[in-house]
């Protein structure tokens, strides 16, 4: 159980970024290559070794790095680069940088276009309905409509010239800490 946590709270740390003058891409391509410019040796060796079931856990560290730094405020020449592409949704834009970096750390072929895929039938299916707002507070709840389906597209995953064998790792459950 406490393994499970610590290994957990350490996937989820930040990885550093080098010492360097900053980077600001503005483009998908750019990003990959200002990424593999920023972070610090170690972590690129990191990235090169870290498993593929391993990527979500960089939710909260190298993906909320790239949201604040190159995606949020007035850095949006990325963002809005992305959002032409297709994207709609900065934490599928920073998950994706992440993912295709891994694949060209780990000589593995990335496609764009089937993560857009992915993220275009998510976001069609989400569909939400706003309800009345609360008189005291003004905050409007939300619920997810009777019409929502699951998403048809597949979870794609980069094609490795290595078996990958679980495209996204098993979250520990509440019982196991």
């Amino acid at each position: 159980m406490r393994g499970i946590l610590l290994a957990f709270m350490a996937s989820c740390m930040s990885f550093a970024h080098a010492d360097k003058s900053p980077c600001l891409p503005d483009t998908f391509d750019a990003a990959i290559a200002c990424l593999d410019e920023r972070l610090a040796p170690d972590d690129r060796q990191r990235m090169a070794t870290m498993p593929y079931a391993e990527l979500p856990l960089t939710h909260f560290g190298l993906g909320m790095w790239i949201r604040n730094s190159w995606l949020y405020g007035d850095r949006t020449e990325l963002a809005a680069n992305m959002t032409e592409m297709g994207f709609q949704h900065v934490d599928d834009m920073s998950g994706t940088i992440v993912e295709a970096y891994w694949a060209q750390a780990r000589g593995c072929a990335f496609d764009v276009n089937a993560y857009l895929a992915y993220y275009n039938d998510y976001w069609a299916n989400d569909v939400w309905i706003e309800g009345e707002p609360d008189p005291e507070t003004g905050i409007i709840p939300m619920s997810r409509s009777d019409e929502y389906s699951p998403v048809k597209t597949p979870k794609p995953i980069p094609s490795c010239p290595f078996e990958i064998d679980e495209p996204i790792s098993p979250q520990p459950s509440v019982d196991d800490l």
